[in-house]
């Protein structure tokens, strides 16, 4: 009985063990397999990691990009806003000088005006002068032949 026992036993225990090692070896498959997923899953994680590096590198590079265009942006408006200013200036600047060169004509046509009247009193004395030389020659004339007369006469 006892060897029958101890077979069964014997034959238990085997059975246990070919089971266990079933087991491990079906344990070791698994544990193969997903160390296998986890290389896959890391590799996987590495690319992604690489892509978002990737992408904040984008991301920073177009926000420097960003802020170089809004500098710009800022430079671009200050020049605007004073080229402004000197339109403004210039326009004014042109109004007054367009309002001298008014008041310049203006004064010109009064002296043109002037001129005019000092060249009409000019002929009109230089008319009266001949007129009063030729009346000067007329009488110088009329004394000679008066003084003429007067030496025939005696």
């Amino acid at each position: 009985d006892e060897a029958i026992d101890r077979e069964t036993q014997f034959a238990n225990t085997l059975e246990s063990k070919t089971s266990l090692e079933e087991y491990l070896l079906n344990a070791k498959v698994d544990m193969d397999l997903l160390q296998s997923e986890l290389a896959e899953k890391n590799e996987m994680l590495s690319m992604e990691q690489n892509r978002n590096k990737n992408l904040k590198d984008q991301i920073c590079a177009k926000e420097t990009e960003l802020k170089e265009l809004d500098s710009s942006k800022t430079s671009a408006r200050k020049e605007l806003d004073s080229a402004t200013s000197k339109i403004s200036q210039l326009q004014d600047d042109v109004e007054e000088r367009a309002s001298a060169l008014r008041i310049s004509e203006s004064k010109l046509s009064d002296m043109t005006q002037q001129i005019a009247e000092y060249e009409r009193r000019l002929f009109d004395k230089e008319a009266s002068l001949k007129q009063m030389q030729d009346e000067a020659i007329d009488r110088e004339m009329m004394l000679e032949d008066t003084a003429e007369s007067k030496t025939s006469l005696e």
